[in-house]
């Protein structure tokens, strides 16, 4: 489990005025983190657990910070840095560290997980994708809102549109169907299907449908 001391070092990374990657984000992947390590213990399957759960605690920690001007290649690079920094003052061994580094790295856009536990890290982070329609909208405009606020100028519906279109279109092509469990409305749907339809359902919104 982790340990409340570096929850709240983590916690310390996160800016409450972002409306998504906020504290809220890293508890709302780690409780679907739970749920989806429940179902590999109910079968058996070995999972590392506390790398998955430290790797999201900071997997978007300092993520209003000009990574660019920090001297990192992604917002992921300097969040598994500023892990790295937490987990070594207190002691965590070097293999442990550098599991968690990877697992961090796992949710960068493009990135695909190679361990069990880099896979789990990224489909928590994503899991909110396949949620009710609601829940995807509502996330949808706070991502939106977090842009503007980052850019520091509205994004254009056209603008937004093609942006949400290209990431979570993308999002919705990966093989992140990790089990059964992705079937949790009782659908039938695959995880990678739930997106899709969220995200059709929301761009039919924007286009005015």
């Amino acid at each position: 489990m982790i340990d409340p001391r570096i929850e709240q070092e983590a916690r310390r990374h996160y800016d409450p005025e972002l409306p998504y990657h906020n504290f809220g984000h890293v508890q709302r992947t780690l409780a679907d983190a739970e749920r989806l390590l429940a179902r590999y213990r109910e079968q058996g399957i070995p999972v590392d657990e506390d790398v998955v759960r430290y790797a999201l605690l900071f997997h978007d920690a300092g993520y209003r910070e000009d990574h660019s001007a920090l001297g990192y290649p992604s917002k992921e690079a300097y969040s598994a840095a500023i892990a790295r920094e937490h987990l070594g003052r207190h002691g965590m061994p070097e293999s442990f560290i550098e599991q968690v580094e990877r697992a961090i790295l796992a949710t960068e856009h493009q990135a695909r997980g190679e361990t069990l536990e880099e896979r789990i890290v990224r489909a928590a982070d994503l899991y909110q994708l396949a949620a009710d329609y609601e829940v995807f909208r509502e996330n949808s405009e706070r991502l939106r809102r977090e842009a503007a606020l980052l850019t520091g100028r509205e994004q254009g519906d056209g603008e937004w549109r093609e942006r949400v279109e290209r990431i979570v279109g993308s999002y919705a092509a990966e093989d992140l169907d990790l089990g059964p469990w992705f079937r949790d409305r009782g659908t039938g749907d695959s995880f990678p299907e739930l997106i899709r339809e969220n995200l059709r359902r929301y761009l039919e919104e924007l286009d005015g449908g």
